[in-house]
């Protein structure tokens, strides 16, 4: 009997440690890049265009983007930060997506609409930096749309705050009605 239940304990350890390396559950997005994939390292962001061509993103391929700086304070940390990143609009020429709306999803399936007429030029930003630090999942990361809140007072607004997304994953392409 203590045979028989030290290796059922065994095995569902040794299950437990594969799912949580990674090796029970098959291939992931990571290993398996969409097509028109720019990515070459670990998938952080999905874009899917109206047509549903899907474009991937790891740190490496934002970071080959323009990058573009906001030095601001949010409701969400304590004093003056400098973001950094690509900005929406750039990533989204990218993927193809010229639709006048996407849905925005974070990693905890937190979704908003992001107006894209609002993402010309190079606002907002897609930080994947704080004060030139990458910064994880914990602290908001690794991706965070930001807006200059302190430059103007239409970016301190409960839309801007909504649109504000931390921990982005996905951008998919809407048509308004």
């Amino acid at each position: 009997m203590y045979r028989r239940a030290t290796r059922h304990w065994w095995h569902h350890t040794l299950l437990w440690l594969a799912c949580v390396l990674g090796l029970a559950a098959g291939p992931t997005l990571a290993e398996t890049p969409a097509p028109g994939s720019v990515a070459g390292g670990e998938i952080i962001l999905t874009v899917q265009n109206a047509s549903g061509g899907v474009t991937t993103f790891d740190l490496a391929a934002l970071d080959a983007l323009p990058q573009q700086e906001v030095t601001t304070s949010t409701i969400w940390t304590e004093g003056v930060k400098t973001f950094s990143g690509p900005s929406l609009a750039s990533v989204l020429a990218v993927a193809g997506v010229e639709q006048t709306e996407v849905m925005a999803t974070a990693g905890n399936g937190y979704q908003a609409k992001v107006n894209v007429d609002a993402a010309n030029g190079d606002l907002p930003v897609i930080a994947s930096r704080i004060d030139g630090e990458t910064f994880s999942r914990r602290e908001k990361g690794p991706l965070w749309v930001i807006f200059p809140y302190d430059l103007d007072a239409r970016y301190r607004t409960p839309l801007a705050y909504e649109q504000s997304i931390w921990q982005l994953v996905g951008l998919v392409a809407t048509v308004s009605d």
